[in-house]
This record gives structure tokens, sequence and C-alpha cells, in this order.
């Protein structure tokens, strides 16, 4: 049996999402001087997957705003700096992430990505854009993840974990999936 730690990239990234789905989630983990969420902007996530993208430090807060129901944005900050910003839009025209990457961030070394959708890994960046069936043929649902801080660069696997542990959960929240 493959272990999925040593599988490559996409065992990583199944791995994860699957033990997303499995954790309990009332649960915390302790990290540094604070306990890692078993939610992140409302969504469930395994504190396991989203350890790993949060600097250590003494105290976590979760800053949620929408724009409207289109939206949502949300950032965790570890003893005031942001550390992960979530970014959600709904309703969204198709588009090449890929392209829209290379062109906004070329020194991000942008690269396709194995999560669901058009995804994009960059250095510190996630960019996803997927169908968002139940809002119409041309609607879609797009995802943002910026990791902010020292500390960020070389986290593409933990990063493109974590989008496959959230998107789903996103997709659903967003009102794009049952």
């Amino acid at each position: 049996m493959n272990d999925p730690r040593t599988s490559g990239r996409r065992g990583v990234l199944t791995g994860a999402a699957l033990l997303s789905l499995l954790a309990p989630t009332t649960a915390c983990t302790a990290f540094g001087g604070y306990d890692v969420p078993d939610s992140v902007c409302g969504r469930p996530i395994a504190p396991e997957v989203l350890a790993p993208l949060l600097p250590e430090g003494e105290n976590l807060k979760e800053r949620h705003r929408s724009a409207d129901e289109d939206a949502s944005m949300c950032t965790l900050s570890v003893d005031g700096d942001a550390a992960l910003v979530v970014e959600e839009w709904r309703d969204q025209e198709p588009r090449d992430m890929l392209e829209r990457e290379k062109d906004k961030d070329p020194a991000g070394d942008p690269a396709r990505s194995d999560v669901q959708g058009d995804s994009v890994i960059s250095d510190g960046t996630f960019h996803s854009m997927n169908p968002c069936p139940a809002r119409g043929e041309k609607s879609n649902h797009t995802l943002t993840l910026y990791l902010r801080g020292a500390g960020t660069a070389g986290k593409r696997d933990e990063l493109e974990a974590f989008a496959a542990a959230y998107l789903p959960e996103g997709l659903k929240a967003m009102g794009c999936t049952e």
C-alpha cells in the first residue's frame, strides 16, 4: 500500500482532503500559544491542514468580512500580523487562471496545480476557478489564498493541501454545490 506522504503531490492533496473530512469538527489543535481552529471563514477544516500555514505565536484571531452574499473574505492573524488571507467570489466570468497569475506576478513562479478546477499555485499564493452550476451555466467561483509574513517561502505543498481541503467546503458555502 502506498503511503500518501511518499506518493507525490497528488497523494499529499488527496490525503489532506480525506483528513479534513475525517477529522472531528469540534476539536482544536494546540500550536504555540494558541489553538488552531477547526474552521476557517465558517468552513470546517482539519486543524492539521491549517497549522502548517500558521506561524508560532500567542494569539490567533480571525476577521471575517463579506461584501455581500457573492463574496467572502477573511484574514487569520497571529499576534496582530496577517498570516493567511482567504477570498472567495461567486458569479465570476471565466478566465485562464495561469495566464492571469503570470501577468500579475511572474516572479512568484506560477504553475498549474493538481487541486480541482483551473487552479494555480505560486510562491505564497493559490488561485482557483471552478464552475458554480447552481448559480447558472456561466457562473464561476474563485478562491484566492495568500500567505503573509516571514516563513511563507517553500510552503506550496502545504498551501495546496489546505486548498484541496477548503475548496469543496467553500463551493458548498457559496451556494455552488449541494
